[in-house]
């Protein structure tokens, strides 16, 4: 008689696509990245563009940064557990901010946090000294850029 092929045993619940394999997620340096909308992808380059400026940005262009830079653009946040902490969240967490000496941002992405307590403290500017630490590079140039008094270590 005939033999029929066995596939093999898979848990209930698993798919053998993997999200790495589908060649449209990812970016021309291979890195896996998030599907964007049209509309986040604009305001994704426009923050780009901002960031690209050779002077410090005003408060409201870095709002638009704020607002439009995407994070899962070109990484593959969920890989890394990389999620940032919504602006509003971090007002909120830099009202129980010190407003002078230094604080050390950890894991600190893009440096919301630390750009919220400066926003927040912003009376009172040089009074407070930042260090971030961050992995990603490219999440230590956008830091760079939105706090340009800070110590990013990447």
């Amino acid at each position: 008689g005939s033999k029929k092929a066995t596939e093999p045993k898979r848990s209930k619940g698993t798919c053998d696509i993997k999200l790495r394999d589908l060649p449209a997620y990812r970016t021309r340096e291979g890195n896996i990245m998030g599907k964007l909308t049209k509309a986040e992808i604009k305001a994704h380059n426009r923050a780009k563009d901002l960031l690209s400026l050779d002077r410090d940005l005003t408060q409201d262009e870095i709002f638009q940064v704020i607002d439009g830079w995407h994070e899962g653009a070109s990484h593959s946040n969920a890989a890394h557990s990389a999620f940032f902490t919504p602006y509003e969240l971090a007002m909120h967490l830099a009202l129980e901010a010190p407003g002078r000496g230094r604080i050390l941002d950890l894991c600190s992405g893009i440096g919301i946090l630390s750009l919220a307590i400066r926003m927040h403290n912003e009376q009172t500017p040089g009074d407070i000294e930042f260090t971030l630490v961050e992995l990603n590079s490219d999440y230590c140039d956008v830091a760079r850029k939105l706090l340009p008094d800070a110590t990013v270590i990447c």
